[in-house]
């Protein structure tokens, strides 16, 4: 199901509009209901009525760390482990063995606390979870960091390699740690108010030693310095009425005891490769990009140790810049926060990795939603390659398991009888049904003589019709004799008790209850199970039985007790003699397809929303011109809504005002024998594909020069003789059924997007044209006449066609074309065979 719907949103195209994700298929089936009833809950993301803006990417600091972080994401996606094989002593800390009780879980915290495992591996995480955005299509316009998160993002940007970004955390880390002081090393502690508000209470309480390191968001600073003197900070903040509480952190960051660190970590940093960054990266001290130059990165980086960090600066330069969606790549939520504290009601959009109660691969997927749901363009088939996904529509159902009865009989888990199981002896009851009255000799002579004439005067018209000769004019049937047994007339049904027996006989008939059973005043959903679908169709079989107009049918469905529609029967009117011939379309596709009348707009397309092909189009076609008594069949096929039908039968009333045939009589229709012949219809030429980046597989002679024409393009293409999973695309050279068939499953069943086939060979069109209304997400093609640029050229076409062929440099398709007879097929051959 998830393949499908992936496949369906890259191909159609345009702005999700609705994503949901769900980790059981329960939880899917509930959040799809919640989501059709226009309701919120977690899991269910809509998009909002602003446009999409830039993308920004903001990696945490330190103090978002945490034992196991990232961890389900690290298995799920292996690719992403040569991250953690960069440091091994980082990642086995982080990744420790389990813990038990409450002291060694805080153990284990508290060295996944430490500076030098932190930073580093808050690198590492970033670096996945930016890795996985990127696979994911996301290219960010700008990125930025929180305090040590600045690294992290220069090294998103390409400024630093991955090897150098792990150097430099240890680095940032052992200058810091060798800077403080052993005694104290400093504490910190998060304050719920503005800049403003906690520079004065710390003025006023004379704490000089205590600085502004973080300004986080208007309600948000955070204060560092001495533990002792941050001990006293809170509590003369907490006694002006602002909340005040200590952070799990190493030492005193941005603050004067780490202030020599900064040198230490220049000097570090000279020996690092530094590059230019290929996007713009925002650092916290001047709350600008950082300069190109690599000497600059360098000192910008030494300089930020002992310098506050001015977020909340920071996120309204880059929102300035064009951000409008600010994803957090890593673990927690608390850039999300505060940029959504900072922008207050400003369009835009937090994401993060994990949301309340989803971490992991529920939090990375709902990340990817929040994406779509904003305009980012975000491809998710990536997602399915080298896994058994199995197209759901496809696969075969299940079938529910049996135990054994007495030994040799098998039952189903609901009490069924298996298909080819033994069914057990039961005792067969004779009755005598009642014979037919008698007829008399004179009325089954004249019954015999009255079919005899109708079935010789059918042939007869019939191969008249067949050799195109004029229809005869239709002969009124004889009316046969009366029946000796008149059928007793159906009671009349009144208003009143008559009418609650015929709502509960109707219920009854449609639901399998006993009559008996369904008492008034029982709730048809919740005390029988009769769900909306099934009350509609009781709706309106009650309608016709008692003649009411088509308008009350609605109203009956909504009704939850036999009493209230007994209510409702009483009040409504009989039926109006005319019926709108839009209502009329809107019953027999009903009738014909299964779909509720009140599901049917008269806008939806028949086939796009409601999955009504050709054929079944036909059928409706050919009931409203019998019941109507007017419009032509073809036509009629042809039209794509309930709307459009309606208006080719009259706009919206009847054909017209002549008295509809009566059913038993009706008009001969002369059917002409026709020819039709393939012929060749001129296409769109192909453009150029847009294939770079896609994988292709070449199957059969002359796969090299196939194989060069994809990478001119960009693609990666490999020849083989074997299909194997995992490409985009397939194209078989000169294939030949039904040897190749085996070939043609195997590529069909990894859901490739483009499966092309070159040169004639027997029985390709047909096959190919099966084959492409079998798998109508795939492009499925045979191409004719054509070299390796033009076969290459054919994955860029917007058309469908199953078969094309190229003829003198032009595209062409394969279509019947109606062809003339000639006299003698209309009127047969003469007795001397010359007509």
């Amino acid at each position: 199901m998830a393949l499908g719907a992936s496949r369906r949103a890259e191909a159609a195209g345009g702005r999700i509009r609705l994503a949901v994700v769900a980790s059981t298929v329960d939880e899917l089936a509930e959040l799809l209901r919640t989501a059709l009833a226009g309701d919120d809950a977690p899991g269910v993301y809509r998009a909002g009525p602003a446009e999409p803006g830039e993308v920004a990417v903001l990696f945490p600091g330190q103090g978002s760390q945490r034992p196991g972080m990232f961890a389900e994401l690290f298995v799920t996606f292996p690719e992403l482990q040569r991250y953690l094989r960069l440091d091994p002593p980082t990642a086995g800390v982080v990744f420790g063995p389990a813990v038990f009780g409450e002291p060694a879980r805080q153990a284990q915290a508290g060295r996944v606390t430490d500076t030098r495992v932190a930073q580093p591996a808050l690198g590492l995480t970033g670096l996945a979870a930016f890795r996985l955005l990127t696979r994911a299509g996301v290219r960010p316009a700008m990125l930025g960091g929180h305090s040590y998160g600045e690294l992290t993002a220069l090294a998103a940007a390409g400024a630093l390699t991955p090897e150098a970004l792990l150097h430099a955390s240890h680095a940032r880390a052992g200058a810091m740690a060798g800077a403080v002081p052993s005694d104290d090393p400093g504490a910190m502690a998060a304050v719920s108010a503005g800049a403003a508000e906690t520079g004065k209470v710390l003025a006023d309480a004379g704490l000089a030693t205590v600085v502004l390191a973080n300004h986080n968001s208007p309600q948000q600073t955070v204060i560092s310095g001495p533990t002792a003197d941050v001990e006293t900070a809170v509590g003369h903040l907490r006694a002006a009425g602002l909340g005040a509480k200590r952070l799990q952190v190493a030492c005193a960051f941005h603050s004067s005891l780490v202030a020599p660190a900064g040198e230490a970590f220049g000097r570090a940093l000279e020996a690092i490769g530094v590059v230019r960054p290929a996007v713009p990266v925002y650092a916290n001290r001047t709350a600008g990009p950082y300069p190109p130059d690599p000497d600059a990165i360098r000192g910008e980086l030494a300089a930020q140790l002992g310098a506050p960090v001015r977020f909340v600066e920071q996120v309204e330069a880059m929102y300035a810049a064009g951000a409008r969606v600010f994803v957090e790549a890593g673990p927690g939520a608390v850039l999300a926060k505060q940029v959504a504290a900072i922008l207050g009601d400003r369009p835009h959009r937090t994401v993060g990795f994990e949301q309340p109660g989803r971490r992991g691969l529920p939090g990375f997927l709902g990340a990817l939603a929040q994406l779509a749901v904003s305009g980012v363009d975000v491809g998710t088939g990536w997602l399915f390659r080298g896994r058994d996904a199995v197209d759901a529509s496809a696969a075969e159902r299940p079938t529910r398991p049996g135990w054994t009865v007495d030994g040799h009989l098998l039952r189903a888990a609901d009490g069924t009888i298996p298909a080819g199981a033994l069914r057990p002896a039961e005792r067969i009851t004779l009755g005598v049904s009642p014979g037919p009255e008698p007829v008399s000799s004179e009325a089954m002579v004249a019954d015999f003589l009255r079919t005899s004439r109708e079935m010789i005067a059918a042939q007869r018209d019939v191969l008249l019709g067949f050799f195109g000769a004029d229809a005869p004019a239709p002969v009124r049937a004889a009316i046969p004799a009366p029946q000796v047994v008149v059928a007793p007339a159906p009671p009349e049904v009144t208003v009143g008790r008559s009418v609650l027996a015929t709502v509960v006989e109707v219920i009854g008939e449609r639901t399998g209850y006993p009559v008996e059973m369904i008492e008034p005043d029982l709730d048809l959903e919740a005390d029988l199970s009769v769900d909306s679908i099934k009350r509609a169709e009781i709706a309106g079989e009650l309608a016709a039985r008692l003649g009411l107009a088509g308008g009350d049918v609605e109203e009956f469905a909504k009704a939850r007790t036999a009493a209230a529609i007994v209510e409702l029967i009483g009040g409504a009117e009989p039926a109006a003699a005319v019926v709108p011939v839009l209502a009329t379309v809107v019953e027999v596709i009903g009738e014909r397809t299964g779909y509720p009348a009140e599901m049917i707009e008269p806008d939806l397309d028949l086939e796009a929303d409601l999955s009504i092909d050709s054929i079944k189009r036909a059928e409706i076609a050919g009931e409203l011109t019998v019941r109507l008594g007017t419009g032509d069949v073809e036509e009629l096929a042809k039209a794509r809504t309930a709307a459009g039908i309606a208006e080719l039968l009259g706009n919206g009333e009847p054909g017209s005002g002549e008295p509809r045939p009566v059913p038993g009589e009706p008009e001969p229709v002369i059917v002409a024998p026709k020819r039709y012949l393939m012929t060749e219809v001129a296409l769109a030429p192909a453009g150029v594909p847009t294939i770079a980046g896609r994988r292709f597989l070449v199957v059969g002679s002359g796969a090299g020069d196939v194989r060069a024409a994809l990478e001119t393009h960009g693609a990666e293409a490999e020849t083989g003789a074997e299909v194997r999973p995992g490409f985009d695309g397939y194209l078989f050279l000169d294939p030949v059924l039904p040897a190749a068939f085996r070939r043609y499953q195997d590529a069909l069943g990894s859901h490739p997007r483009w499966l092309l086939s070159a040169g004639p060979a027997e029985g390709l069109r047909g096959f190919h044209r099966s084959l492409a209304r079998e798998y109508p997400d795939t492009l499925v093609r045979v191409v004719e006449g054509a070299d390796a640029a033009a076969l290459v050229a054919e994955l860029s076409t917007a058309d469908r066609e199953p078969v094309v062929v190229h003829r003198g440099g032009v595209r062409h398709g394969i279509e019947p074309a109606e062809e003339d007879l000639g006299p003698l097929a209309r009127s047969g051959a003469g007795p001397a065979g010359d007509g």
